[in-house]
């Protein structure tokens, strides 16, 4: 292919466009705290979402088992609902909102857009519904959708972490080195070129693939390396 379309700098501009970016293949301990960071980062949201979103509903609740409830206290029980709500929509959803405007840029909406949409239209149906005096209001079904998605981006993010920790611990397995069949000390696989010939040790594994040239053992086919 064009180098100008692969090259590492405009794929990590072009990822950097839809939030994301580039991660060394080997250094899987800075995935690892990557992963460990967004963790404990949306930990945090969710944990101010569950509580001033609990809050919010509390306030709604009141308006839901008691219709008839004064016109001037529902107001004030929609007002609380609505400002247990801010920290939701503002902390908590502040990844989701900036991902959603990513996305209308990139012309290729996703979940994100989805409900933001979604608890954007809560909101302000709620502020018109306060400015006009009124008790409708719908800030709850905003925190709860922030919420909902933060815990499934949470179990996500946990179950990739968890993916690269496996990947890693597979690799941590497999042989790093190959010994040259002309001598000489061990290389990492990587020095190893296509035609190169290598000695393997009987039980050993073999660090990268070939076929069997000369003599016959048994060898560690647990692990293969791929390089």
């Amino acid at each position: 292919g064009a180098p100008s379309r692969g090259d590492t700098a405009t794929l990590a501009r072009q990822g950097a466009a839809t939030g994301y970016g580039l991660l060394e293949r080997n250094d899987p301990a800075s995935a690892l705290q990557r992963f460990d960071d967004e963790v404990r980062r949306l930990s945090r949201r969710l944990a101010v979402a569950i509580l001033f979103g609990m809050w919010s509903m509390a306030a709604a609740f009141l308006l839901y088992v008691d219709p008839g409830l004064d016109p001037k206290t529902a107001w004030w029980a929609a007002l609380f609902s609505g400002i247990f709500a801010v920290p939701v929509l503002g902390y908590s959803a502040a990844g989701f909102w900036r991902m959603a405007l990513r996305s209308l840029r990139l012309h290729s909406p996703g979940l994100d857009l989805l409900v933001c949409i979604g608890a954007a239209g809560a909101m302000l149906l709620s502020l018109v519904s306060l400015v006009r005096g009124g008790s409708a209001i719908f800030f709850d079904t905003a925190t709860m959708l922030i919420t909902l998605l933060l815990v499934g981006r949470l179990i996500e993010t946990r179950v990739r972490r968890g993916a690269i920790a496996a990947l890693n611990a597979v690799d941590d397995l497999a042989a790093t080195k190959a010994q040259p069949a002309g001598g000489g000390q061990a290389v990492p696989c990587t020095f190893i070129a296509p035609g190169d010939a290598i000695w393997v040790d009987a039980g050993a594994a073999i660090p990268v693939d070939g076929v069997v040239s000369h003599g016959e053992t048994l060898v560690d086919r647990a692990i293969a390396r791929l390089d």
